[in-house]
């Protein structure tokens, strides 16, 4: 059985460089992926490369940032379209949470979490959410302190 804390590193790395043939290497036979803000779902490997090369206003630029999980921490840099800097990745045995930002070439800016379930050592679902940051009502400030996400 692959280590698959490093199966998702490298599909991460892959969807980064837009490497499709690595990505495909590491997504498993039976594959899908979600979209459940959209309520949609991509049925395979080459339906998601078809959509993901072909994607409105190219595809954000991807930096990584720290990735924290595991016993090291991995620094990635990749200028693409779009900023996507994973702040984390937390699992264990065969399901993994990734989280991060994303920034389109238009200045638009995401939260990302993407949830991967592994089998056999490879992505056998990837289940994407995200959400445009937006302002904190004044009626709470008191009960809050401020963070930086």
């Amino acid at each position: 059985m692959a280590d698959n804390r490093r199966v998702v590193e490298q599909y991460i790395e892959g969807r980064k460089t837009q490497d499709w043939e690595a990505v495909g290497a590491l997504h498993h036979a039976d594959f899908t992926s979600e979209f459940p803000q959209t309520g949609e779902l991509i049925p395979s490997h080459d339906k998601w490369v078809a959509i993901y090369s072909r994607f409105d206003g190219g595809l954000p630029e991807e930096e990584a940032d720290e990735v924290h999980g595991g016993s090291e921490a991995v620094h990635v840099v990749t200028p693409l379209p779009m900023v996507m800097p994973v702040i984390t990745i937390v699992g264990s045995g065969d399901t993994f949470t990734v989280t991060g930002k994303a920034q389109y070439s238009n200045g638009d800016e995401y939260h990302i979490i993407s949830i991967l379930q592994l089998k056999e050592g490879k992505i056998l679902k990837e289940t994407l959410y995200w959400a445009a940051p937006t302002a904190a009502p004044d009626w709470r400030s008191e009960f809050v302190e401020r963070i930086t996400a």
